[in-house]
């Protein structure tokens, strides 16, 4: 009997320990993540962009060399150039190659084609990812209407071709209560995963963008940010929707720096 007792707690201490590991295993991501003093590995990031079941044509990105006109590249979804977003006046985010550049923004309905708004502004001193935020001033986008915008830099070209330019498709749409609830709750990459995974883009860039101009060297951060900015690939265009071809070179702008206003 005293053999059997022991045989019966060398079983039971062995399965508690196998389970104890089990579990650590399991846990293990989230407590990287949440530890910005550890390495990134991108296996443990919190973001996982679910993209809308939308689509509209656009270009990304516009890296030619035109005179004196710098490259530019839109943070957007690449595959579909469509982006949600739950504010009335949404944040643009771009690459541009030279600093202090003048750009003009334009947005009109997607369906229509009226005009909805126009401004220039001046990009930020460095090159680099920087970005336009509507103002108040300007008129608060509808609910559940697709606007195109379009983005263009002021400068000389050769020949008189086109300005490099990008453009898209952004569209505001009323936040579930369900997912606002857990927004209250949530702590700030939380947010930047829940508003990924309900293809919310511009919210998800623009806090994320956010918290790495307040961290910039945290490397748990770098890593979401680098996972994000996956989904936009200029230099990948669809044809007819089922193939790919490259149409042009462009920078690889996850290191690029993101330039404060």
């Amino acid at each position: 009997m005293f053999r059997l007792t022991q045989r019966y707690l060398l079983w039971l201490l062995v399965g508690l320990l196998t389970l104890a590991i089990m579990m650590g295993s399991q846990s293990l991501p989230q407590a990287v993540a949440n530890d910005p003093g550890r390495v990134f590995d991108p296996e443990f990031s919190l973001i996982t962009y679910n993209p809308p079941n939308r689509g509209a044509p656009g270009k990304t990105g516009d890296a030619a060399t035109r005179g004196e006109c710098p490259g530019i590249i839109a943070l957007q979804p690449s595959l579909s150039n469509w982006g949600e977003t739950t504010h009335t006046h949404p944040t643009f985010w771009i690459y541009l190659s030279d600093a202090a550049q003048s750009v003009t923004l334009t947005l009109s309905e997607e369906y229509s084609k009226e005009a909805f708004y126009s401004a220039s502004f001046i990009s930020a001193a460095e090159a680099g990812i920087g970005r336009y935020t509507l103002p108040y001033t300007a008129p608060t986008l509808a609910l559940d209407t697709p606007y195109r915008w379009h983005m263009e830099v002021n400068c000389p070209t050769e020949d008189d071709a086109p300005a490099p330019s990008v453009d898209g498709v952004v569209m505001r749409r009323a936040i579930p209560m369900a997912l606002q609830a857990e927004l209250n709750e949530a702590a700030p990459r939380d947010r930047i995963a829940l508003f990924s995974a309900d293809g919310l883009w511009y919210d998800a860039l623009d806090e994320l963008a956010e918290l790495r101009l307040a961290n910039n060297i945290d490397e748990t951060l770098e890593g979401d940010w680098g996972n994000l900015l996956q989904h936009v690939e200029p230099l990948v265009k669809l044809d007819g929707g089922l193939s790919a071809t490259i149409v042009e070179e462009y920078p690889e702008i996850v290191p690029e720096p993101i330039v404060s206003d």
